[in-house]
């Protein structure tokens, strides 16, 4: 047979166009795999950055409000007059010329409270609570305290506050909380006390991390450099289910660590979690100061295959 004749027939023709049309299938496909993995990567960058710089700018303004309402002389005049122990009635006064804006802050900012405490970390009065008692013993936790002589204002990470704290707010129940701290100065320069902005960790982050999510599953949230988690978890229902949360006080700030199960929770409720477990692989890297994006999939805290950035 001829072999032009036969490379010809319908046949070889018809293969011959099949495997160009695979080829072209292939690289078409490959080509649109590689564009739907920038374009998540993109979102997820988006989102993880967008959180970020909504969390700076509140910081900003939330450490402007401190160094504001730390330079104010009425305050500064109360710690002066409360180092000493003089005039009570004197200071009184003076907390009511300036309780009234103090808690139009509060309101307008979302803040807790405010409160202010004397060099050594020890209570001098709260904007919910006024004077501290004696008997109160209510002091800044000791990292705290030993961070403030660095900074013009100092951010503290979220925080268990101890009883005696938590009665200042009239909470029922322990919350986790955050300080904005500023020192106070007196006419020489002096330190002699910190006021601070107490809020609530929910109030910064929620907005920030919850409102820049990559789709109707997808999660953004922060970790402290132990891999728990700082932020309210969108799956709270999920979390108590799994048992990795108390339904009586859901809270998984502070609560949480950030750690691989070795199998889906979801899925199999009451399989038994092997202690230790690791940190899942994100929580991971960031805890190790790492950046990048997992397209691969990794399971997240729940057990559930995720990607993330």
């Amino acid at each position: 047979m001829n072999k032009n004749k036969w490379l010809s027939t319908p046949v070889v023709v018809a293969i011959v166009i099949l495997l160009a049309a695979f080829i072209t299938a292939g690289v078409a496909a490959s080509h649109l795999f590689s564009l739907i993995q920038e374009d998540v990567t993109s979102r997820l960058n988006t989102a993880l950055v967008t959180s970020i710089n909504r969390v700076k700018q509140s910081f900003t303004n939330h450490q402007r409000n401190n160094i504001y309402w730390s330079e104010n002389t009425v305050i500064q005049q109360i710690a002066l007059l409360a180092n000493k122990h003089e005039n009570r009635a004197m200071q009184q006064d003076l907390y009511k010329l300036v309780d009234g804006s103090l808690k139009a802050t509060l309101t307008n900012e979302g803040y807790r409270d405010y409160k202010l405490f004397n060099v050594n970390g020890e209570l001098i009065l709260s904007g919910i609570s006024g004077f501290a008692k004696p008997d109160q013993n209510i002091t800044l936790p000791d990292d705290i305290l030993a961070e403030l002589s660095k900074k013009a204002v100092y951010t503290s990470h979220p925080f268990m506050p101890s009883s005696a704290w938590q009665s200042t707010l009239r909470h029922k129940y322990p919350l986790p909380t955050m300080l904005f701290i500023a020192p106070v100065h007196d006419w020489a320069g002096k330190t002699v006390a910190f006021f601070a902005f107490e809020i609530n960790p929910d109030k910064l982050f929620n907005p920030a991390f919850h409102e820049n999510q990559v789709g109707q599953t997808g999660q953004a949230y922060a970790i402290d450099e132990q891999g728990r988690m700082l932020t309210q978890s969108k799956f709270t229902n999920q979390l108590i289910r799994a048992g990795l949360i108390d339904a009586s006080n859901p809270l998984s700030e502070l609560t949480l660590e950030v750690r691989d199960p070795g199998f889906n929770l979801l899925e199999s409720p009451d399989k038994k979690v092997k202690s230790p477990t690791p940190l899942t692989l994100m929580a991971k890297s960031l805890t190790q100061h790492k950046s990048g994006v997992n397209l691969k999939g990794y399971r997240d805290y729940r057990g559930v295959k995720v990607i993330g950035s």
